[in-house]
């Protein structure tokens, strides 16, 4: 049977208006057809936003947590990460992001990488 194989991170650019809703699905496979779900219920996930990728997590401009995101589909294997909207009032620029899992065994993979593009929106009035 095979594994999905998360010891290459995948480069992909997000790109998302400021202050706008964000979310990011992810869907996981135990085979390369994509027909066997892979199941990551006991997974934990983050997602980390910064300036500066060398900056600590502690200055990043957005943090997800494992209690932001839900893990649904029939094989339990459909990540969805949201990003609120407030977390998006951020200045139109690019930043560097990487997603991140922590496996029921504690291994840590990078799963995603590269640049978190906000692009400037026109209307404020909404955000409070």
């Amino acid at each position: 049977m095979a594994e999905i194989d998360l010891s290459s991170t995948v480069s992909q650019n997000f790109r998302i208006r400021r202050r706008d809703t964000g979310s990011i699905v992810l869907n996981f496979f135990t085979d390369t057809a994509n027909s066997i779900p892979k199941n990551v219920s006991t997974w934990e996930f983050f997602m980390t936003v910064k300036t500066n990728p060398d900056d600590p997590d502690a200055s990043a401009v957005i943090t997800i947590d494992p209690s932001d995101v839900t893990v649904t589909g029939t094989g339990n294997n459909v990540v969805t990460i949201t990003i609120p909207a407030s977390d998006n009032n951020i200045d139109a620029r690019s930043y560097y992001y990487d997603i991140q899992a922590k496996k029921a065994d504690a291994t840590i993979q990078t799963i995603f990488q590269g640049f978190y593009i906000v692009v400037q929106d026109q209307t404020d009035r909404i955000i409070e």
